[in-house]
């Protein structure tokens, strides 16, 4: 009963959490992405290697965990930054990551 109750409450509290993070990161992708997928996964492609590289280590810096994706995974030019959801993330966490790229990009 208690794992069962502990699941829900992660699906309940990451369910409250995406339509805020969709909604920021969208803003985010205007010009440079793809369509929002219904999935805790968030891809934002910035181009080349280097600059999702480049990018994934200044947030790192920052404190977030964001990974570079980059060939042979994706084809050439399309490298992005994986940005991953979770139950754990609270709206401010998303806020926070939000104004980070804000200012990387």
């Amino acid at each position: 009963d208690r794992l069962v109750a502990s699941n829900y409450q992660a699906i309940v509290a990451i369910r409250d959490v995406y339509p805020h993070a969709r909604q920021d990161i969208a803003r985010l992708r205007a010009g440079f992405a793809f369509g929002i997928p219904n999935s805790p996964i968030q891809p934002l492609l910035v181009g080349t290697s280097g600059a999702a590289l480049e990018l994934s280590s200044r947030l790192r810096q920052k404190g977030f965990l964001v990974v570079a994706i980059r060939p042979p995974t994706v084809p050439e030019g399309t490298g992005r930054l994986r940005i991953t959801l979770s139950a754990a993330h609270e709206t401010g966490d998303i806020d926070r990551l939000v104004k980070a790229l804000g200012k990387l990009l």
